[in-house]
């Protein structure tokens, strides 16, 4: 009897268990979508400060679940920063694409562009500044104040590499 209720528990979880994680990626993709449509609207010749306020709903959804839970906001914060780090992966991805497109159109005889190397070099500092930032936050106060800084670090680099690719769609913009 009860292997039977086992085999049969295990294919219930095994037909749920990609309607679940199809569930997941589209939260995951809304949560994305949200933030990514927060900057775009407003990403102008204005300062990324004005941008704070682009975070997912999943977030907002988040910390309200978690009240006073030291523990809970924590992973909040941990998640949404998840977030905004693939979308600077994403983002320095397309920087590089539309750097290729122009390069080659304002100088076809030229092999070499260093902007992607120039780029990946530049996140890896920055990666190396926010990990050591953070981890004397965390030595000084504690693991809350440590996610929330680098939620907020990081969504300054995204803000910036937004402009940057603002900036190359100018007409005027950088060569």
């Amino acid at each position: 009897m009860r292997r039977a209720l086992a085999a049969a528990l295990i294919l219930i979880a095994q037909g749920a268990a990609p309607a679940l994680a199809e569930d997941a990626d589209m939260a995951e993709a809304t949560a994305l979508a949200e933030i990514e449509a927060c900057t775009l609207e407003d990403v102008g010749y204005e300062t990324p400060e004005t941008l704070w306020d682009c975070h997912s709903g999943a977030f907002s959804v988040c910390m309200v679940e978690a009240d006073t839970s030291y523990g809970k906001m924590s992973r909040c914060y941990r998640l949404e920063t998840r977030r905004i780090e693939t979308l600077i992966e994403r983002q320095i991805t397309r920087l590089k694409i539309e750097r290729r497109k122009n390069y080659r159109s304002l100088d076809p005889t030229r092999q070499t562009d260093s902007f992607g190397t120039l780029l990946d070099a530049d996140q890896a500092a920055w990666e190396s500044f926010r990990q050591s930032e953070v981890a004397f936050i965390r030595l000084s106060f504690n693991n809350l104040e440590a996610d929330a800084s680098a939620m907020t670090l990081t969504r300054k680099r995204y803000l910036r590499l937004r402009m940057i690719g603002y900036y190359y769609r100018l007409p005027e913009g950088l060569p």
